[in-house]
Formats: structure tokens, sequence, C-alpha cells
């Protein structure tokens, strides 16, 4: 019952969930409005201590994962973003300057629902710009299975990973 067996990324789940004391999106979504609190309910982080077998070790060191960063993300379901991420999508050839951008409806109904994130909202945009410049060369690094789009994790194909807004 104590012994898991996952791949790297799996276990940086469990191991930033022990030390969150619960679901760390679960966490965010609630902080800026997205779910209630009750969603997020903590338990206590595990004392016990974790030892960690690695079986594969060429995938220790493969360039996948040795000196990369483990960056777990929130996804943001909201109306507005959706508008927001639609309205960048139709204009991205050419793309506006971003200063024309935040004057549109759809940024001003982001900043109006999201109230203290005027930060946060702007660099996710000025993300989006980044990521749809790349696109084309990032056409390379997925397969589309059954209508999904799959990444390669280590030795096999993940759903669950994204790059940005690529």
């Amino acid at each position: 019952e104590f012994i898991m067996y996952g791949t790297f990324t799996e276990l940086c789940e469990q191991f930033i969930e022990d030390l969150a004391g619960g679901d760390i999106r679960t966490s965010v979504e609630s902080m800026i409005g997205i779910k209630s609190n009750a969603a997020s309910s903590k338990r206590p982080p595990s004392k016990r201590q974790k030892v960690l077998l690695i079986d594969e070790v060429d995938v220790f060191f493969s360039p996948d994962f040795y000196g990369n960063t483990y960056r777990p993300f929130a996804k943001i379901e909201d109306p507005t973003v959706s508008a927001l991420i639609d309205k960048v999508w139709s204009e991205r050839n050419p793309l506006p300057p971003f200063s024309q951008l935040q004057q549109t409806k759809e940024y001003q109904a982001c900043l109006r629902r999201f109230p203290g994130f005027d930060s946060l909202i702007a660099e996710s945009v000025k993300t989006m710009f980044h990521d749809l410049k790349d696109l084309d060369e990032h056409k390379k690094l997925y397969k589309v299975l059954d209508d999904k789009i799959g990444y390669k994790d280590q030795d096999k194909i993940s759903f669950n990973i994204s790059y940005g807004y690529k």
C-alpha cells in the first residue's frame, strides 16, 4: 500500500500534492475564483520517509527530463478567457500590436472578470503571441490520435501534456 510506481511526471505530481496538502490545480482555481474553496479539501502532508528507486536510469538522464523544469498548470475555463483566446486566434495573421489587443472588449472583459490579475492576463496574452509565431515549427512535436493531441512523454504518448497555448 505504500509503494508507488509511476513516470517522473506522475511522481512530481504526487510530490507537489503531498507538499500542498491537496490538488494544487484545485487550489489555484479556488484562489482566482473559478471554484469554491469547498472543492479544495486540504489534507496534512505525509510524514512518511520516501525513497526514490530509478528503474530506467537512461530515462532519468535523457534530454526530456534531466535539467528540465516541471511546470504544472491550472486550466482556467471561463467564457471570458475563451473569448480572448478566440480573438487572438482570429487576429493571428498578422498579429496586431499587443497595445491594440489590450483595447478589445475581450481583453477588457478578462480584466473585469479577474480583478487583480492584470499582469498575469497581459503575460498570458504575450505568451499566446509568442506561441502563435512558433506554431508551424511546433506541429512536428505532437501526434493526433482519436482526435486528441498527444506528446511524447519519456517512452509513451501522453494526452495530459501541453506546451503553453500551442
